[in-house]
């Protein structure tokens, strides 16, 4: 191996590595971002706003729990199915509002827990305390629970 070509392949290797570095740094950023809005905090100590990913697994976590008032936002990720974010009881999405699919969607109101309609993300802000199960309309097995406390 020449000099010429021994330098090529020492600045290809540079360059890797500063790939690799960068690359390194962005999903460093990205896990400490989403970590920060998973749980981030009231002045009261109580979560008001929690980020639930849905994918091929179902929602993640399944399981939450917000203040009245708090927001969950749904985000959908490489998911097999889409996601259609609705309140218990899969056909009729009544447990929150007490109204029927066919009575509140599309939801203009933004008060009914109901997506309406398939999406990639769904942020819904809870006013009502109470434990509500939710589940996937486009794949009712994928379920879970909002807990929304005072």
């Amino acid at each position: 191996m020449d000099i010429s070509s021994a330098m090529a392949s020492r600045k290809n290797v540079a360059g890797l590595l500063i790939g690799i570095v960068l690359v390194g740094t962005v999903l460093l950023g990205a896990w400490l971002l989403m970590n920060k809005l998973l749980t981030q905090t009231s002045d009261t100590g109580g979560v008001k706003a929690v980020v639930v990913m849905y994918d091929s697994g179902g929602f993640s976590p399944s399981e939450v729990t917000v203040k009245q008032g708090g927001t969950v936002t749904f985000l959908q990720n490489n998911a097999e199915y889409e996601m259609w974010v609705a309140s218990d009881d899969h056909l009729e999405h009544a447990d929150y509002s007490g109204t029927p699919m066919e009575e509140h969607c599309p939801d203009v109101s933004g008060l009914k827990f109901d997506q309406c309609g398939s999406g990639v993300s769904y942020s819904f802000t809870f006013q009502k305390t109470g434990a509500w199960g939710y589940h996937n309309h486009e794949n009712p097995e994928a379920k879970g629970t909002i807990t929304v406390t005072q």
